[in-house]
C-alpha cells in the first residue's frame, strides 16, 4: 500500500475528528523505511485548537482513539508512530503507535 493510498484511506479519521469537534488542518504520511512494500508509516497531523495547556497523553488518547474506531486493522498496522503539531507546526506531542488486538489475548 502506497502513502497516496493509504490517506485516501484515513479519510474516516480526518471526517470523524471534524464531528468531534477535534478538526484536522493538515495530514501528512512519512515513509518509515523507503522503498519497501511493507513499509510504516508516521502519521503527522496539525491540530490547530490545540493550546500548550492540553495535555499530551489527553490529547493521543483523543486521536488515537477516533483512529481506532475510523479505520480498519490492516491500517492500523501501517501507522507505526504519530505525531501532533500545534497551529505553529511545532510538535506538541509524539508516540509509537501500538495497537492490540483484544482477540489475539493468550
Amino acid at each position: 500500500m502506497d502513502t497516496k493510498e493509504l490517506k485516501l484511506k484515513l479519510k474516516p479519521f480526518i471526517e470523524n475528528c471534524e464531528l468531534a469537534g477535534k478538526p484536522l488542518s493538515k495530514v501528512r504520511l512519512e515513509e518509515n523505511i523507503l522503498g519497501l512494500p511493507q513499509a510504516n508509516y508516521h502519521l503527522v497531523i496539525k491540530a490547530d485548537w490545540l493550546s500548550p495547556q492540553d495535555g499530551c497523553d489527553g490529547v493521543l488518547d483523543t486521536l488515537v482513539d477516533i483512529l481506532i474506531r475510523s479505520v480498519d486493522k490492516d491500517i492500523l498496522g501501517k501507522v507505526q508512530y504519530i505525531t501532533v503539531q500545534d497551529k505553529y507546526d511545532i510538535d506538541h506531542c509524539s508516540d509509537e503507535l501500538i495497537v492490540f488486538d483484544q482477540s489475539e489475548k493468550s
